[in-house]
């Protein structure tokens, strides 16, 4: 089996989105008394309100070929609290409208797309899991028979081997691991900096190990943390978080996704063999470190691929902003 050009874009997009933000632990931060800690400071009921934005830009070579965003409203509470956990209730506002998408995809998305989460965090904020994740799943499921459905109209589409290479996404986006690190990775953001006191002096370099959702070893990172600043009198600090994906693992990666496609290394594949994919992170996290809620949070994945056949440069930004009440 060969993988159509047309599907070449799409999927490629998918695995770049694939690499979760890797995890970051206490024991790796030696802590100080003059330290700032992360720790969840929330009551049940407590409630905030942020207005998330993605952007996705794609340039070949120097040429901008993609430039599309997305922005709603999700609101965070506290449903509940004990000494040893809380539990909290994320919801969405989402509206497709003004978007350009197929009536028959924008039904599917309007009845699927989740807007409803309730996941754990223990007691000092660090996120454990998400209860609905099956409900999650099952909507995940119906949005990729939504998308199948609005492509069947392509001349060029083939719906069997279109469901064969997606195969093993689904497999990802249907687990609960793959819902709660991928599919609500902004979830995974929210929480990164919980349960660590960090030295406001310090930059903190160690190579991290990122999940690899297509199985085997995990792939490393290159990653540096420090505080760019900090306000004790607030309670308020900037973090920043700089990672370099190991170019040779994610290699690795994409060769085993694609035998898990069904895909051999045949003419047209070929690419597979000097595939050259180069992936930066640079996030930032601004903190009300008390009582352990952000202000902003922004952060930019950087892909270049080099396929052998010119360069795609794919750009995704998120944006998590606290959206204060207006009096």
């Amino acid at each position: 089996m060969t993988l159509k050009s047309s599907y070449v874009k799409f999927f490629f997009g998918l695995f770049i989105y694939l690499i979760s933000i890797g995890s970051f632990s206490a024991q790796e931060q030696e802590t100080d008394t003059t330290g700032i800690p992360f720790v969840a400071y929330w009551s049940k009921g407590d409630e905030y309100n942020f207005q998330i934005t993605k952007v996705k830009q794609e340039w070949k070579d120097d040429a901008l070929t993609k430039n599309d965003s997305s922005s709603y409203k999700v609101n965070f509470k506290v449903i509940d609290s004990t000494e040893t956990s809380y539990k909290i209730h994320w919801t969405y506002e989402f509206s497709f409208g003004g978007f350009n998408i197929p009536n028959v995809l924008l039904n599917t998305l309007n009845e699927t797309i989740p807007t409803e989460v309730i996941y754990t965090t223990n007691e000092l904020g660090e996120f454990e899991g998400v209860e609905n994740w099956k409900e999650i799943a099952r909507k995940m499921e119906a949005y990729t028979n939504g998308l199948i459905t609005s492509l069947k109209d392509k001349a060029d589409f083939d719906e069997k081997e279109f469901r064969t290479t997606f195969k093993p996404f689904l497999e990802i986006f249907t687990s609960k691991d793959g819902i709660e690190q991928i599919v609500l990775k902004e979830l995974q953001y929210f929480h990164f900096p919980f349960g660590v006191e960090f030295s406001p002096t310090e930059v903190i370099t160690y190579e991290d190990e990122i999940p690899n959702f297509i199985g085997g070893e995990p792939i490393k990172g290159n990653t540096k943390i420090f505080v760019e600043s900090v306000d004790h009198e607030y309670s308020y600090c900037v973090l920043k978080q700089e990672m370099k994906i190991d170019p040779d693992d994610m290699h690795r990666m994409l060769v085993e996704l694609f035998k898990q496609m069904g895909l051999g290394k045949d003419k047209e594949n070929s690419f597979l063999d000097t595939a050259n994919i180069d992936v930066t992170d640079q996030n930032t996290y601004e903190y009300y470190y008390f009582p352990g809620v952000p202000s902003l949070i922004e952060t930019l994945r950087t892909a270049v691929v080099d396929l052998g056949k010119g360069t795609t440069t794919r750009v995704e930004k998120l944006r998590i902003e606290l959206l204060w009440d207006e009096e």
